[in-house]
């Protein structure tokens, strides 16, 4: 990876399961929205239920299948928020039953997330880095998530780099992030 400054950080690797463990019981996890909700992080956090109490797990949408998200035996550990309408979700192929649907909250969202739920983890799918370094969102994680990892609560910042990511295209918003505003990759 090419970085534009030598001083910069520079994330360190590694795995979704290394990546689960971090979590730690109090947890309040943002995981993007639509798209790049890392599904797969979701399946392995959902294996360490066992060892954490009380983390609570916010996206806009979920629209990947995750055992997280349907199995109600997770429930009992982890709130998973929604900010969209339970109606969205006539599009989903699954039925993701422990979603607890909550009006998306007030402008702007970044201080209102960390501030009312105190989001302290940050855990995103993004596109692969460009020879600048910087990781696109993704066309459906650009409305908050650039926003959020910008905020001083949120201590632990994961990229999860899809490779099938579609980038998002928009002008006049923020919609990449410097791989080095990252903790881990």
């Amino acid at each position: 990876l090419m970085m534009t400054c030598k001083t910069e950080k520079r994330p360190r690797l590694l795995s979704l399961e290394d990546a689960a463990e971090m979590i730690e019981s109090g947890d309040s996890i943002w995981v993007g929205s639509f798209l790049s909700t890392p599904s797969l992080f979701l399946d392995e956090l959902a294996d360490h239920c066992e060892e954490l109490h009380n983390v609570t797990v916010l996206g806009c949408h979920y629209t990947n299948y995750s055992k997280l998200l349907v199995d109600p035996k997770y429930k009992k550990v982890f709130s998973v928020i929604s900010f969209f309408e339970p109606a969205m979700f006539r599009s989903t192929k699954f039925v993701a039953s422990n979603i607890e649907h909550i009006k998306k909250p007030g402008r702007p969202y970044q201080k209102t997330l960390v501030d009312k739920f105190n989001i302290n983890t940050m855990i995103v799918e993004v596109c692969p880095p460009d020879n600048y370094g910087n990781c696109n969102v993704g066309v459906t994680g650009r409305t908050i998530t650039p926003y959020l990892s910008k905020c001083e609560g949120i201590t632990k910042k994961i990229a999860v780099i899809n490779n099938l990511q579609r980038p998002s295209l928009a002008k006049g918003e923020l919609i990449s992030l410097p791989l080095s505003d990252f903790d881990y990759i």
